[in-house]
């Protein structure tokens, strides 16, 4: 436009244009030429005024203002006219609107675990803050926790053990092949009930004179059919989902055994690099066990990464590692491992 303006000038000459004087705030038009562009970007307001003294506003209650003196003249059919550009807008807005955005953010909770703010605020082109406010509500609603840089799927109870029996079987195999290496002849081992505990179980094939301590039913009778293994079944009220001993005859149990090495399971493994559990009663027989063994060592496969459960473990950074059959993310090892326990990935 100035480049126009500078060329038209050139053209038809000096005009002897009328001085611009202060508009009246209730008038609703200007003397003199005038050229004023509008554009709306991402929240901010610029008006230029060419002519009169304008306001620039930019984000919240920012002013400064400034006089220009310039003039866009053009010649039409031999005549002279004053032309005014009023407004330039953007495109149609084809930012999703919140149902749409809310429903999106779930789809991803779900298929990946937890989502980013920043991912998000520049997928749907919003700002991270309206990222955020969707996130509260959702929270809100019970359909997700915050977390630090994003959200995450939230679970307050886990399944039954028969329908995750069958859920990452190879993952699992490999997590349990791992861990049995660790296990030498004549120690005194603890396995937690869980569907990963008992890929450990079925792992123990090597070392001998090994004695098993356990609360879950099914690693108990594995075990108890194999050569030169003695078995402690930790007494306490079954869980029938869980099939397996809880509650404070476990945890006195637990207390009588001088454990060589822990295998626990876990609810989830949080963006925050934080092992993480369902129920009260299992956070506190996991805690005694770290407390209690002379190494600990949590077996998670990747479909824990990124989950929250409601409640936290006492001291799990105490544990010596945790097995994984993948590495988890970046920002959660590094995490985890400031915490103290060492990733340990298994082979496949």
């Amino acid at each position: 436009l100035c480049r126009t303006a500078l060329n038209a000038s050139a053209t038809i000459g000096p005009l002897a244009l009328p001085q611009p004087q202060t508009p009246s705030r209730a008038a609703g038009s200007f003397p003199g030429p005038i050229l004023v562009i509008a554009n709306h970007v991402r929240g901010f307001k610029w008006d230029i005024a060419i002519g009169l003294r304008c306001h620039f506003s930019l984000s919240r209650h920012l002013h400064c203002s400034c006089t220009r003196r310039f003039a866009f003249v053009t010649s039409l059919a031999g005549g002279r006219k004053y032309c005014n550009i009023v407004h330039m807008s953007k495109l149609p807005n084809t930012r999703a609107l919140a149902p749409r955005r809310h429903e999106e953010i779930l789809r991803r909770v779900v298929s990946e675990g937890s989502v980013s703010i920043a991912e998000l605020a520049a997928y749907f082109d919003v700002s991270r803050e309206t990222i955020r406010r969707d996130m509260k509500l959702l929270a809100d609603r019970g359909q997700l926790d915050v977390v630090h840089g994003g959200a995450t799927l939230f679970e307050a109870t886990e399944p039954a053990l028969v329908l995750r029996s069958g859920e990452n079987a190879a993952a699992k195999a490999a997590i349990g092949r791992r861990a049995a290496e660790l296990v030498k002849d004549g120690m005194v081992v603890f396995l937690d009930s869980g569907t990963t505990t008992l890929a450990v179980a079925h792992a123990l094939s090597g070392p001998r004179d090994l004695t098993i301590c356990t609360t879950g039913l099914a690693i108990a009778l594995h075990m108890c059919r194999q050569p030169q293994v003695r078995v402690h079944m930790l007494g306490g009220e079954i869980d029938p989902a869980e099939e397996a001993a809880v509650g404070l005859d476990a945890l006195e149990a637990i207390g009588r055994f001088r454990v060589d090495i822990a295998f626990l399971g876990g609810g989830g493994l949080s963006p925050d690099g934080e092992v993480t559990d369902f129920t009260r009663n299992g956070a506190e027989q996991r805690s005694r066990m770290i407390a209690m063994a002379g190494k600990a060592y949590f077996v998670l496969d990747s479909s824990k990464f990124g989950r929250l459960t409601p409640l936290r473990i006492p001291g799990f950074h105490q544990a010596t590692g945790v097995i994984v059959d993948r590495p988890p993310p970046p920002t959660i090892s590094e995490a985890l491992e400031r915490k103290g326990p060492r990733v340990i990935v298994a082979p496949a």
